[in-house]
């Protein structure tokens, strides 16, 4: 199987529309779209990172995500108030919960 074939199945195992390959300083890279995440365009990863990765999709991963997202997610919006600025997905905001009460500060990768 050559690079393309593998990137291809790669794509399809990830739920991804695959667009290309591309070589940026001499890297071979790949080109797709998330089928979930459509908003944010044609998206670039390295290949050999992609061939490793657990979820192609950096922002299905939970990476890149903003405060909006963070608001969105239908897992937070019945019971947590965000109530800090999204920065990074390891520095810590402030949340609310909305049952109790209770405020505490808490990163996205704990």
């Amino acid at each position: 199987m050559n690079n393309e074939e593998i990137a291809i199945e790669l794509c399809k195992k990830f739920n991804l529309q695959f667009i290309g390959l591309k070589v940026i300083n001499y890297r071979p890279y790949i080109e797709f779209i998330c089928n979930i995440h459509k908003d944010k365009g044609i998206q670039c990863k390295r290949f050999d990172h992609f061939k490793k990765s657990k979820n192609g999709c950096p922002y299905c991963y939970g990476l890149y995500q903003t405060t909006e997202d963070l608001i969105n997610n239908p897992k937070l919006r019945e019971e947590v108030i965000v109530l800090g600025e999204f920065k990074k997905d390891n520095i810590k905001i402030e949340c609310r919960c909305k049952i109790c009460g209770h405020e505490w500060m808490v990163a996205q990768t704990s």
